[in-house]
């Protein structure tokens, strides 16, 4: 699972900042200087950024969409006191990663959220926009719009009110 693999990097890492991203993100040429930045606030534990759609040949509403789930949705979730953070783009001080107890290997669906929630505890999480980065929406593409809104709402649904997300992700390619 992918908090296995998450958990067992950030394991082996020597460094005080972990910067968690999936293989099909893009980082803007400043982001890692970016995350060394905001962590000498050594109040901050957890952090993320703005997500955006890496194909250049999206459709605009897809852009507007990616711009809603990753800003709006993320800055709702810290307003109510639950940071949810995609896992395709959250760094975290170690220190907050293992008081935390990383990523809850349990959970196939919303290990991400949960883990950023989790950390939060431990300082403060921050949305910054110079934590930037481009995602590919090909989960979106080939689920299909309708299909990936459905899934992530009855996900969050199941997480934050049944306090059990979904099993498993369908495939992709």
């Amino acid at each position: 699972s992918v908090a296995i693999a998450r958990n067992a990097g950030a394991s082996i890492a020597k460094a005080s900042i972990i910067y968690f991203l999936d293989a099909d993100v893009a980082l803007e040429k400043d982001t890692l200087s970016n995350v060394n930045a905001i962590f000498k606030d050594k109040d901050i534990v957890c952090a993320t950024g703005p997500i955006e759609v890496l194909e250049k040949n999206s459709s605009r509403f897809m852009k507007i969409w990616y711009k809603f789930n990753y800003s709006f949705l993320v800055k709702l979730s810290m307003f109510i006191k639950k940071p949810s953070f995609s896992g395709l783009n959250i760094a975290v001080s170690k220190k907050a990663f293992l008081k935390s107890g990383g990523f809850n290997i349990r959970m196939k669906t919303y290990e991400d959220c949960d883990f950023s929630i989790r950390a939060s505890r431990y300082g403060k999480a921050v949305y910054k926009k110079e934590l930037k980065v481009k995602a590919s929406a090909r989960r979106i593409a080939q689920w299909g719009f309708i299909h990936y809104i459905k899934f992530t709402a009855l996900n969050a649904y199941n997480y934050y009110i049944k306090k059990k997300p979904l099993s498993d992700y369908k495939p992709i390619r």
